[in-house]
């Protein structure tokens, strides 16, 4: 049983409409519609500011509930709307980033899915290419602590927010590259079975090396945009057997682009252990 103080959520309570999108009746805590509702009326942003088809997509997409107090305790002070939004951001592992179209968008972690873009040895700039291994962030275990309240389980008001928890351990990390490292995610989640995904995909994301490839190209790329997927086709790529006249392929998500007058520097991650465990996200 919880209790609630305050006004509750009024738009996701009577159903909400991205732009002309209708998607019907929703429930007081839908993630999307939350994060819509605070860019929209209280941080400013008009819809034509605002990618509404991304909005759509992971609104149909996500079916998990996220639930908070403002603020979230006696002793707390009002958040700033960036950490509310980060907050929710996490719980979701959601992208916000602004797009060649002068509009905000929102993507969320996963796996790569079709490409957008392909690019070769001819496109990508003389002694550019980079692509390199970063194993210091991996974790064995995830832990992440979910349904804040503000009351312990003999219904007191303590001075800390207390959590339930949820763990999901990589054998990957393990067994293969020999790490026991625990760490800790915070989320807004409300059921256990919405914290249980969000750690199981961390494992995946957290549990295995991180591949980033870097390069420079010409201005067919200056529309790319972050969560693209770009499918980097070279004779030489870290991982594959060389062979002469045989082109391999590695495919990597955009994470950042740097753009000057007449060329582009792009950042790929190849997202090695969700990659492996497509399947199970």
């Amino acid at each position: 049983k919880r209790q609630v103080y305050g006004q509750t959520n009024q738009n996701t309570l009577g159903g909400f409409s991205f732009g002309s999108d209708s998607p019907g009746t929703k429930n007081l805590a839908h993630p999307i519609v939350v994060i819509w509702e605070l860019l929209k009326s209280y941080l400013g942003l008009t819809e034509n500011q605002l990618d509404t088809s991304s909005f759509t997509a992971l609104e149909s997409s996500i079916t998990s509930q996220v639930g908070f107090a403002i603020p979230q305790s006696a002793q707390s002070n009002f958040p700033k709307f960036r950490d509310l939004l980060t907050s929710i951001f996490a719980s979701e592992l959601i992208k916000f980033s602004y797009s060649d179209a002068n509009k905000y968008k929102i993507e969320q972690t996963g796996p790569l899915g079709a490409e957008d873009k392909s690019i070769e040895d001819d496109e990508i700039l003389k002694d550019s290419f980079n692509y390199f291994y970063d194993y210091s962030d991996i974790i064995s275990d995830a832990l992440v602590e979910y349904a804040p309240s503000e009351v312990n389980q003999r219904n007191e008001i303590g001075g800390q927010l207390s959590y339930l928890s949820v763990r999901s351990v990589s054998t990957v990390a393990e067994r293969l590259h020999l790490v026991e490292k625990q760490r800790t995610f915070k989320s807004l989640h409300i059921y256990e079975a919405d914290a249980q995904t969000l750690a199981d995909r961390l494992k995946y994301a957290l549990g295995d090396r991180r591949g980033m490839i870097d390069f420079l190209t010409k201005n067919r790329f200056f529309d790319t945009e972050i969560d693209d997927r770009i499918d980097v086709v070279r004779e030489k790529i870290p991982g594959f057997e060389y062979e002469a006249g045989t082109n391999r392929t590695r495919a990597g998500s955009v994470v950042s682009t740097t753009k000057s007058l007449n060329q582009i520097k792009i950042q790929l991650d190849d997202q090695k252990g969700i990659e492996d465990n497509s399947g199970s996200w």
